[in-house]
């Protein structure tokens, strides 16, 4: 017994009786949306609308609905400023995504007055008028959807999404999204669509690897598990 003394034994068997180290794989995956949906439309003068100038995809949230805490602690330090602004009587961006807790900054680009304010349930606010290059802070403290007017422009439309949490992506222009790693365990994804709604997929992530799934919008097939 005298030799299990001996440093080199000791540190050995602290290695054996501590808890191996939890593995994380990432959720990577597609938002396919319906055909019909997906395509470009005319105004009545022939050129693109307004709902052209942003890629479909692009418009959508992919998000995890529920996290551990330390993983949320994580990704919550490593998150950057969050700012809409408003130029030429447009939200920019005018779909935002940002976290429960999030304070998001509202940032007159323009040349004129703006404001900002909304009645939505999720988060009631109005930050009255500001002037050009002011700004105005609001923290979303509820998930859900926010929509966001001007009360001196009646056709500038902001949407902010807040997500449960900060595990959230935006789809490039391909639908192609990577979400942040987890440790092993059951989660349910979720993409959600300012004009199409949401889908959810259940999904389990095992102790090694990453996780490949496919998320279709209503309207079209549903997408065949990978």
């Amino acid at each position: 017994m005298k030799y299990l003394n001996r440093p080199g034994i000791v540190l050995c068997l602290g290695l054996l009786l501590s808890p191996a180290p939890a593995h994380a794989g990432a959720v990577t995956g597609t938002l396919k949306l319906p055909a019909a949906r997906s395509r470009v439309r005319l105004a009545s003068s022939g050129q693109p609308s307004a709902h052209a100038a942003n890629d479909p995809q692009t418009e959508a949230v992919v998000y995890i609905d529920r996290i551990p805490d330390k993983v949320e602690e994580k990704l919550a330090k490593k998150a950057g400023r969050a700012v809409m602004g408003q130029c030429y009587g447009a939200f920019v961006p005018r779909v935002m995504a940002v976290a429960v807790g999030t304070t998001l900054t509202f940032e007159n680009q323009d040349r004129v007055y703006h404001n900002a304010f909304s009645v939505s349930p999720v988060r009631k606010f109005d930050v009255g008028k500001y002037a050009p290059r002011d700004t105005r802070d609001v923290v979303f403290n509820k998930p859900g959807l926010v929509k966001v007017f001007c009360e001196l422009d009646p056709d500038e439309l902001g949407l902010v999404y807040v997500t449960p949490n900060s595990a959230f992506v935006r789809p490039d222009a391909d639908g192609q999204f990577k979400l942040p790693k987890l440790p092993p365990g059951n989660y349910t994804v979720t993409a959600w669509h300012p004009r199409l709604g949401s889908v959810s997929r259940e999904l389990v992530m095992e102790k090694r690897g990453d996780v490949a799934i496919a998320l279709e919008l209503p309207g079209g097939r549903k997408p065949k598990a990978r």
